[in-house]
C-alpha cells in the first residue's frame, strides 16, 4: 500500500463513519466530531478503538493524524494505556526502559465493516516487519 492508497481509504472510512451515524440518527455524536478538543475520544457511540504504533501513524495523511491521540504504555487515571505497570510493559516487550518503546496512538470509530477491519489487518501485515521498535501491532478493541 502506498501513501495515496492509504489516503483514499482513510477519506472513505471517515465519510462512511459519518454516514453510519446519520443512518442511526446520532446527531449529537456527529456534532461532537466537530469539536476538535474531544474528537474521537470520550463517551458516545464508539464501538471500535484502534491502537497503533508511531510508524503506522506516520503512514496516515497529515490531516488524519490529528484525530489520534498518544497514550502511555502504563494505564493512567483515564483508563488509557496498554499495561498495568511499567515493569509489565518492559517485560512484555523485552526492553530496559520505556524510552526504548515507540509511542502508541489511539482513535475511536463508530463501527467497522469486515472489509474495513481487514484493511487495517492488511496494513499491519505489510508494515509490521519494517518497524524495528517494540509494539508493531494494530490492536482492535471492540466495545
Amino acid at each position: 500500500m502506498d501513501k495515496k492508497e492509504i489516503e483514499v481509504f482513510i477519506k472513505q472510512l471517515n465519510e462512511s463513519q459519518i454516514e453510519r451515524m446519520k443512518r442511526d440518527d446520532d446527531e449529537e455524536e456527529i456534532l461532537d466530531l466537530l469539536d476538535e478538543s474531544e474528537r474521537f475520544r470520550g463517551g458516545g457511540a464508539w464501538t471500535v478503538q484502534l491502537t497503533i504504533p508511531q510508524p503506522v501513524l506516520d503512514l496516515l495523511p497529515e490531516w488524519e493524524q490529528g484525530n489520534w491521540w498518544e497514550v502511555g504504555w502504563v494505564i493512567d487515571e483515564d483508563n488509557e494505556g496498554f499495561c498495568q505497570d511499567e515493569a509489565e510493559a518492559l517485560e512484555n516487550y523485552g526492553v530496559k526502559s520505556e524510552d526504548e518503546m515507540n509511542p502508541i496512538f489511539c482513535r475511536r470509530y463508530y463501527e467497522f465493516t469486515k472489509e474495513e477491519t481487514q484493511w487495517w489487518q492488511d496494513l499491519e501485515k505489510e508494515y509490521k516487519h519494517k518497524i524495528d521498535l517494540p509494539f508493531k501491532e494494530i490492536l482492535f478493541e471492540f466495545g
